[in-house]
């Protein structure tokens, strides 16, 4: 099982100690701040376990013999040990483990260090699925006491020891036999191990971890990227699309009504100057007492405010009655202005069609109120 190991950072500028794991063996180890661990190994800190060390002595482990218990028996027996028989037990967080001889072994680490151990970790994107005392990492070799030194804390590892290496934990431990020392190689084939099975595991109860089941990996966070990103460009795609479709409606109309207006005023290059010299036009003929260009000038004051509106053909009778066409690219766009004109007090009949290209197209009569 490939991971990374490291030990529990104390504050957010530590440095800590850390081994990179990967197929078995350890392919990178060395010290760096606990805010650039993530950043030096992006993957393992991504993908693979997490596994955080607390040196000693803030873990104390101890070994308890209960007898015959069920093993979540015994495990609770144990840990209610610790909070009974050791000073400021409501203070403490206690892991059990249920040992292949029998035994229980217990870790307790004060519950304010580990939770700020967890949050710095934490904030640093490290957060470990295990903690584990340091001391488990020294082998524990069959009637013998072996010592070592792991991320500069010397320790006494034995049957059922598991202590700091000071000359007073020695003459209890070792008495005249001096215990075996082991290097740094050694220590390290143990570290595969610790990841699949570990021996004993601190992030349980209140400090459990959440499943894994609620992570998103690295590479899940890349595909959930580029799906995003995919989205963003389909709907571009589609708005663009709609743009074009609507633009070329309204150059269609505005085309159509360029050719009708230059039926009455030949020579005229765009709408604006279209309607320009045609009003000018009726307003030199008088409009049929005035009738036409009343009519017309509400009607172009009423386009002002919807400019994808267009004017197709306009014409005005003996009666009084001004004709028109509007096209629009939808009826929602176009019924504004009619209401705009039926609020001024004009009298207006429309009938609407839509034309093969989607525009909507209405034949309209306007009156004097």
């Amino acid at each position: 099982m490939d991971g990374l190991i490291f030990t529990m950072p104390v504050s957010g500028d530590d440095d800590v100690h850390y081994w990179a794991v990967s197929n078995g063996s350890v392919s990178d180890r060395g010290m760096c701040a606990v805010a650039e661990l993530r950043a030096q190994h992006p993957e393992e800190a991504a993908d693979r376990v997490l596994v955080a060390l607390i040196p000693p002595p803030h873990a104390v482990l101890t070994w308890h013999e209960l007898g015959d218990l069920p093993q979540k028996q015994a495990e609770a027996a144990a840990i209610l040990q610790i909070g009974e028989n050791t000073p400021d037990g409501d203070n403490l967080h206690t892991a059990a483990s249920l040992q292949e001889d029998g035994s229980v072994m217990t870790a307790h680490v004060d519950s304010a260090y580990l939770r700020a151990g967890l949050e710095i970790a934490g904030h640093h994107a490290v957060d470990p699925e295990i903690v584990l005392p340091l001391a488990l990492l020294l082998p524990e070799k069959e009637g013998q006491l072996v010592a070592g030194e792991i991320a500069g804390n010397k320790v006494l590892r034995g049957h059922h020891i598991a202590a700091p290496d000071e000359p007073a934990f020695r003459a209890v431990f070792s008495g005249e036999n001096e215990p075996v020392e082991i290097e740094g190689e050694e220590i390290e084939t143990g570290l595969a191990s610790v990841l699949a099975e570990p021996p004993i595991n601190l992030r349980s109860g209140t400090f459990a971890r959440k499943s894994g089941a609620g992570r998103i990996t690295a590479r899940q966070w890349r595909i959930l990227g580029w799906l995003i990103g995919l989205l963003l460009l389909l709907s571009l795609l589609l708005a663009l699309a709609t743009y074009w479709k609507f633009a070329s409606a309204t150059q269609r109309e505005n085309e159509r009504a360029l050719t009708a207006a230059r039926k009455v005023v030949p020579g005229v290059n765009d709408i604006e100057q279209a309607e320009s010299e045609i009003s000018a036009a009726l307003g030199q003929g008088g409009g049929g007492s005035g009738g036409f260009l009343t009519l017309s000038s509400a009607l172009y004051a009423a386009l002002q405010d919807a400019p994808s509106v267009q004017l197709r053909q306009m014409r005005y009778g003996n009666d009084g009655i001004l004709v028109f066409t509007l096209g629009a690219p939808s009826s929602e766009v176009l019924n504004p202005v009619l209401i705009a004109l039926q609020e001024e007090g004009y009298k207006i009949t429309a009938n609407a069609r839509q034309e093969a290209d989607g525009m909507t197209v209405a034949d309209i009569t306007m009156r004097l109120p």
